[in-house]
């Protein structure tokens, strides 16, 4: 089973390759520009996956470097369940606040 995009690409080459498809016709000269195109696709869709992981790698570091600092400087052993705790917090009013609406005359 072909698991990557490249090698898809690279057994549909050998497919055009196999049935004998040349640039000595239009339909020929469209289907070889389109495999090219395909490969150079997924040529770049590889790199824009590695990217991505590297930066989600990055991201996941930073989240646990800035946990670190949240819990140095507040004490908290989780910070996530203080959050949820004002959440809570936030759906019970704990003060009777009345705004009056201006009319217009």
């Amino acid at each position: 089973m072909m698991n990557s995009i490249i090698s898809r690409a690279s057994y549909l080459n050998g497919l055009i390759e196999g049935l004998g498809i040349t640039n000595e016709t239009k339909e020929g000269k469209a289907i070889t520009e389109l495999a090219k195109i395909v490969k150079d696709m997924a040529i770049e869709l590889e790199d824009i996956k590695r990217a991505q992981e590297e930066i989600e790698d990055f991201v996941d570091d930073m989240s646990d470097d800035l946990c670190d600092i949240e819990d140095e400087v507040y004490g908290i052993e989780d910070v996530e369940d203080e959050y949820e705790d004002d959440e809570d917090e936030d759906e019970e009013c704990c003060c009777d606040v009345h705004v009056e609406c201006p009319t217009l005359s």
